[in-house]
This record gives C-alpha cells, sequence and structure tokens, in this order.
C-alpha cells in the first residue's frame, strides 16, 4: 500500500475542509431563505399612518384612555396622567392599539387625540432576518415620538360645567366594533378614565 505525500494529505484535508465550509454554507443560505419566507407569508398588512392591522382580527390588545377635560386638573395630575399613560403605552404588545381621547360638554364630547398600534420595539427581533436597533427606530419614530408629543401639549383646562362621563364611556363602547375583533373580549382590552371626580 503506497503511503500518502505530505501534499496528498495537505490537498485531501483542504478538499474536506472546504466541502465542510460549503456545507454549512448552503444550510445556513436556505435556513435564511426559509425564515425570509415564512416571515414574508405571516405579514401582517398594516395602516401606514397608525400601524395598526387593517384587520382588526389581528390587534394583540386594545386599551382606550380617557381623559375628562371637563375638569381642572392641576400641574401634580397631568404629570401623573402623563406618567399613566407612557406606562400604559410601554406595557401594550406589538399590534396592541392605543386609542386616547379627551371627553368634553356637550358641544364636543369625544374627541380622539391619538391612535396608534405598537409594533416590535427591537426586543423580539431574531438578529438574522430581523434588524433590532432598527426596529426600535421604526417604534420610536412612529409609536412613541407622536405618543410624547401628545403628552407634551397635554396642559391645565378650565372646568367645565357638566361632565358627560356616561355619554363619553358609551361612546368610546360603541366606537370600536368588538364584533370584528372578539378575541379582545376574553382578554387584551382595557378602558382607563383619568377623571378628577374619581379622587
Amino acid at each position: 500500500m503506497r503511503r500518502e505525500s505530505p501534499i496528498e494529505r495537505e490537498r485531501r484535508k483542504r478538499k474536506r475542509t472546504a466541502m465542510i465550509v460549503g456545507g454549512f454554507g448552503v444550510v445556513v443560505t436556505v435556513s435564511l431563505i426559509a425564515a425570509l419566507l415564512y416571515t414574508h407569508m405571516n405579514a401582517i398588512d398594516r395602516d401606514d399612518l397608525t400601524n395598526c392591522p387593517t384587520s382588526l382580527a389581528d390587534l394583540s390588545a386594545y386599551t382606550a384612555i380617557v381623559i375628562d377635560a371637563t375638569d381642572a386638573l392641576n400641574e401634580t395630575q397631568i404629570t401623573e396622567v402623563k406618567e399613566l399613560i407612557r406606562s400604559e403605552a410601554r406595557r401594550l404588545p406589538a399590534l396592541g392599539r392605543l386609542d386616547i381621547f379627551s371627553l368634553g360638554d356637550e358641544a364636543q364630547v369625544l374627541d380622539l387625540l391619538f391612535s396608534r398600534c405598537s409594533i416590535e420595539s427591537g426586543g423580539e427581533g431574531l438578529g438574522l432576518i430581523d434588524n433590532p436597533r432598527l426596529q426600535r427606530m421604526e417604534w420610536e419614530e412612529s409609536y412613541w415620538a407622536p405618543l410624547l408629543q401628545l403628552l407634551d401639549s397635554l396642559e391645565v383646562q378650565e372646568e367645565a360645567a357638566r361632565t358627560p362621563l356616561m355619554e363619553g364611556l358609551q361612546m368610546v363602547s360603541s366606537r370600536f366594533p368588538f364584533d370584528e375583533a372578539p378575541q379582545l373580549l376574553e382578554h387584551g382590552w382595557k378602558l382607563i378614565l383619568v377623571s378628577d371626580l374619581l379622587q
């Protein structure tokens, strides 16, 4: 039996290494293509302005915050309201919708101030097909920044003669079509009322 020369041994070693590396490359490429196809096939259509799914059946949660603007909230209360809203907004999962309403007097009972859906904030990304840093930037631009802009505009209001709390709450409940999103009735919907009357 002929002994293998060092050059032949080195060639065989390189060939085996090239086959292993090539095989690994094929596996990684196929995995990435499969992941991209899966992501594309499971993509949810979203509204460009609100980032909310076009189908309410795809919502993961719904939070409505009603701020009673007929009561004069002082600076401390306004600060607490802002922190409550920030906390609820952070807690909302991806594809969860946050609506913020202002409850006025009879002339304009309910005014929608904010309506957006939270998206992936960067912690959920896989790294290979999702870029957590870009997801975080998109979350901040499309969801967090508009919310902070709204919170900066909240200020002390003059007290109104009448507080139509029940009408306002009924309007919020009737505005959201729960028949199109039955998954939220079991869990995942919250109504928060902010009013000086609740002290």
